[in-house]
């Protein structure tokens, strides 16, 4: 179980991945996306997610320009905010895998 900052850096890492994947999906392209997430702003960090909690996460599309994306995450329990950041994420054509 994690507990205070470490809980909060957990569910900065699930926004960042739902952020990622969420922008990759959006993306309309005949081939497959990826998002790397590669920064994180204005991040703020209250109240404490407890064992049973159920967090609503959130991505807000803010700005798409070339492949680079701005988005408002916000980690809530109930109507409480837990985190809210402003992530960048780059988006690119998927590696092609070698055989």
């Amino acid at each position: 179980m994690l507990v205070g900052r470490d809980a909060h850096a957990q569910i900065v890492e699930e926004l960042a991945q739902l952020s990622a994947a969420f922008i990759a999906r959006v993306k309309t392209s005949p081939t497959p996306m990826v998002g790397y997430v590669i920064g994180c702003d204005q991040l703020r960090l209250r109240g404490q997610a407890r064992p049973g909690d159920t967090c609503d996460m959130t991505v807000d599309l803010m700005r798409y320009r070339r492949g680079m994306c701005r988005s408002r995450a916000v980690a809530r329990v109930g109507d409480a905010p837990l985190v809210h950041a402003i992530l960048t994420t780059f988006v690119r054509p998927a590696p092609i895998a070698r055989t």
